[in-house]
């Protein structure tokens, strides 16, 4: 095996970058990463510093080639956090101002006078996805309008945008390809989803020039030859690009009908594999997917806001833990049915109410309430928020889940994992390896090469799964659900 090839993964996250080396059986034989700082320079902002990332991704890469030979590396796949976006000189690939980070919402006006105005359902019937501010179109047409030296570029024809992965294949390729897959341009909110292409009536909707946004193709195939001064030695094909969804989904090998994935995070993202057809257009919760040979498949899902983030506010703005490794610590301590529901609607509701106005509540407090029913609470409300999520895709899409695969940092949670096996009456895994993304970018990687894989590459990079299974009655986890939507409904509504 010393001489056997290397495939490079590239995951670009919300907090970090990082770079993975596989063979071809789907081993794990080196890793590092580098954490990603970003702003909040004004309330809802949420920038990060582009050049900050590309350093990021330089250092990464020079740890690696510490202990390993990079001119081995045969196959390239870049997988990224999918909402990001940034503006840049096409002469010089430098940024023109920070990337905008996908929770940032200074574009709420826009979207919601486009909502006003009677376009969400275009958007959504022809992107998939729903009109929302957590996307790149509003955010590319306000730095067209307030970053200096936009106009001036795109008077020129200089003038580059789109989603983070097509800057860091601009960057990784010498600026000889400014392209993006499918996955991430459906999260531009300009991309149709049946033509496959930048969608006109869109481009115009949201006054985003056309000749500014990259080219747009399918995951697996050759983007370009990786071409990094300060790394001679690697020269090879970046032949995988896709979304970091995307790519965990492959990473779980959740590609039968039914199977599911769920990353719990910062954001919580659950993910569920529909075949070749899409599903849930209309409602906004359609995702462009890549099947077992790469090429495009349909999956539903959404992005629930409130995850780690919810835990971080008790800590940081409530106080009430010195961390989240104290909150889960201390929900593990509270009484059972303790009655307590948390709603962390601090931006609204996405999912399945979709209520802007809604806004945070805890509710259900009595004498006995102490900091352990609060930590419970707002833990078990990312599992109740998960279980909305996938009973919405059900109706909407008559798939059933028949098994949840889960990954992210949150997953290490047992208490979490039993009490969302329990919410749904499904068995749930957890793979021993968490980050599912760089194994599926790999494996995309690897088909778009035309590299032969080990039929267990994604079982073996995997590692062994821990499975939780229900362990309460369908009786007791329909009450638990009900006394969480009570607690929704009063939550709905705040600022109207």
């Amino acid at each position: 095996m010393e001489t056997a090839p290397f495939i490079l993964a590239i995951d670009a996250g919300s907090v970090s970058l990082r770079c993975s080396l596989f063979t071809p059986d789907g081993t794990l034989v080196g890793t590092a990463r580098h954490r990603l700082d970003h702003s909040t320079p004004a309330p809802d902002w949420h920038e990060q510093d582009a050049g900050q990332i590309w350093r990021a991704l330089l250092d990464t890469l020079a740890e690696l080639a510490v202990q390993h030979d990079l001119s081995r590396v045969v196959a390239v796949g870049l997988t990224n956090q999918r909402g990001t976006c940034l503006l840049w000189d096409r002469a010089t690939g430098e940024p023109l101002g920070p990337a905008i980070f996908w929770s940032d919402r200074r574009t709420e006006a826009l979207v919601t006078a486009l909502r006003d105005s009677g376009h969400a359902l275009l958007v959504q019937v022809s992107t998939g996805v729903m009109l929302h501010s957590f996307y790149s179109a509003p955010k590319l047409r306000w730095m067209i309008d307030n970053l200096p030296g936009a106009g001036g570029l795109l008077a020129v024809g200089q003038l580059a945008g789109g989603t983070l992965d097509s800057w860091l294949l601009w960057k990784l390729t010498g600026g000889r390809v400014h392209a993006t897959d499918y996955s991430n341009a459906q999260r531009t909110l300009l991309f149709n989803l049946t033509a496959h292409t930048w969608d006109r009536e869109l481009v115009r909707l949201f006054g985003v020039p056309p000749e500014i946004l990259p080219t747009v193709a399918r995951g697996a195939r050759d983007w370009g030859m990786i071409d990094v001064p300060a790394f001679p030695q690697l020269r090879a094909p970046i032949s995988g690009v896709a979304g970091d969804q995307t790519a965990a989904l492959l990473g779980h090998g959740a590609l039968a009908l039914g199977a599911a994935k769920c990353s719990y995070g910062s954001s919580v993202v659950p993910l569920l594999f529909c075949g070749q057809q899409p599903l849930g257009s209309r409602e906004g919760l359609t995702v462009i997917a890549y099947a077992a040979d790469g090429s495009p498949g349909y999956g539903m899902g959404c992005t629930i806001a409130a995850g780690a983030l919810t835990l971080e506010w008790c800590c940081s703005r409530l106080g009430a833990f010195a961390s989240v490794e104290e909150l889960i610590a201390q929900a593990a301590l509270a009484p059972p049915e303790d009655g307590v529901v948390f709603v962390p609607a601090f931006a609204g509701l996405t999912i399945p109410e979709r209520d802007p106005s809604a806004r945070a509540a805890i509710l259900g407090l009595h004498m006995a309430t102490d900091r352990r029913s609060i930590a419970r609470a707002a833990l078990d409300s990312i599992a109740f928020q998960v279980a909305d999520a996938l009973a919405l895709m059900h109706e909407v899409g008559g798939v059933a889940v028949t098994r949840l695969h889960v990954d992210g940092g949150l997953a290490r949670s047992d208490l979490l994992m039993q009490t969302q096996a329990d919410l749904l009456g499904i068995p749930l895994e957890r793979s021993a390896q968490s980050e599912l993304a760089s194994l599926g970018i790999a494996y995309l990687a690897a088909c778009g090469a035309g590299l032969a894989l080990d039929e267990q590459f994604l079982e073996r990079g995997r590692q062994t799964a821990h499975v939780f299974s229900p362990q309460i009655a369908d009786t007791d986890r329909q009450r638990r659900l009900a006394v969480w939507r009570a607690g929704v409904a009063r939550a709905g509504g705040w600022t109207r």
